[in-house]
């Protein structure tokens, strides 16, 4: 009686993993039935084996599904779902492009930086982000970094020459 449940277990495990790759529902639901019989004869048949019976199923149910996961980008059907390539700004997919001429310019602060608020450079009023430091209202900041509509500023020397800092 051992070998039918050895059997059912393997034919079950085998099932899940199949399924992974050739999705349908089919094979998946036959297999956690086999592991379901394999486990009620197993503790039928061997009542005092009972936990160990259990545990190696659940493990060996678990081990299944992590080999499918494994194969499912490789199978002709997970390579349906996976983007292949990348979309990279040298190509000309880019979201939105950023004001590089920003980099270097110095505005002031119109609503404090904590550590997102608006700053006005020139006649152009923008929202902006500290490297992370808090920048009250009034303040002198410089662009450092452009990324997309991300600009990244910090407080200029001038302006902590003036604070007294």
């Amino acid at each position: 009686m051992i070998w039918w449940v050895i059997i059912l277990f393997v034919a079950g495990a085998t099932l899940i993993t199949v399924e992974f790759v050739i999705p349908g529902g089919i094979c998946g639901t036959l297999g956690v039935l086999a592991v379901i019989a394999s486990a009620a004869l197993g503790c039928y048949y061997y009542p005092e084996y009972w936990f160990p019976i259990l545990m190696g199923e659940f493990l060996g149910t678990i081990a299944s599904v992590l080999l499918g996961l494994y194969l499912l980008p490789r199978s002709p059907f997970g390579k349906l779902l996976i983007l292949g390539g990348s979309q990279r700004a040298e190509e000309g997919w880019v979201n939105e492009t950023g004001n590089l001429d920003l980099v270097g310019k110095t505005g002031k602060v119109v609503a404090p930086l904590r550590p997102v608020g608006a700053v006005e450079l020139g006649s152009e009023r923008v929202q902006a982000v500290s490297e992370g430091a808090f920048i009250e209202r009034g303040a002198l900041v410089r662009v450092i970094e452009v990324h997309g509509n991300r600009i990244v500023v910090e407080r200029t020397e001038q302006a902590e020459a003036e604070t007294g800092a």
